[in-house]
């Protein structure tokens, strides 16, 4: 059952809940925090102009990531978000092309990025975007995502699927 619906006054790409009275909708050039029950803005983000960004939320909702997709070369921006006026963001350039897919790790400690190449996972510590790792895929890994206990990673692409301890 539909509960409520509201206008956004843009075109919706992706969203995350970021907790009890929080939404975070992106779309070309903009990332606005919502009130989920009535829609009304509580903040609004730059995003990329382009497609819209991806965006991730920390699991405890104090950290958003935002990343630009279908672009060359990526990059990756992540909030602090929790004051209603964030301070500036982490920022980091480069971190591929082609981004499909963000992911925070179950601890919060890491940011997970896929993209169309290159043809690994990074992994960058979510408090300074410095890099932590990479998971080797095939081509294109396009998508992310790592166990809620933070003790698997799962990633697929363009040639298969793919499955790490993380421990």
């Amino acid at each position: 059952t539909v509960t409520n619906t509201f206008a956004l006054g843009f075109n919706p790409i992706n969203l995350a809940y970021g907790g009890p009275g929080r939404l975070y909708v992106s779309g070309a050039s903009t990332i606005r925090g919502l009130d989920p029950s009535n829609g009304s803005e509580i903040l609004a983000l730059p995003s990329s102009p382009y497609d819209g960004d991806i965006l991730a939320m920390s699991p405890n909702g104090q950290s958003l990531c935002s990343g630009a997709s279908g672009i060359s070369p990526s990059s990756v921006a992540c909030y602090n978000i929790t004051t209603d006026t964030p301070p500036a963001p982490l920022t980091k350039y480069n971190i591929g092309s082609n981004l499909h897919t963000l992911d925070i790790s179950g601890d919060g400690s890491l940011l997970y990025a896929a993209g169309g190449y290159p043809y690994y996972v990074t992994a960058l510590y979510l408090d300074s975007l410095n890099q932590a790792g990479q998971f080797n895929t095939g081509a294109y890994p396009d998508s992310a995502f790592d166990s809620p206990d933070g003790k698997v990673l799962f990633a697929t692409g363009g040639d298969g699927s793919w499955l790490w301890s993380t421990q």
